[in-house]
């Protein structure tokens, strides 16, 4: 499996120059991850840092 990025329905990937900037989301609590596999071929994920673009309510 090549490494890459999961992302929840409402969150968004924001890259500039092939570089990851941030991640965004119009819903609470949309997450995004990125995910690979390790030295011991297990999966590794690593949670991405969300900015809530919305409105709280």
């Amino acid at each position: 499996m090549k490494p890459g990025y999961g992302v929840d329905d409402g969150a968004a990937l924001h890259f500039a120059d092939d570089v990851l900037l941030r991640t965004v989301s119009s819903r609470i609590g949309a997450k995004s991850h990125y995910v690979s596999i390790n030295d011991q071929q297990e999966v590794d994920e690593q949670a991405l840092n969300v900015l809530f673009l919305g409105e709280r309510v």
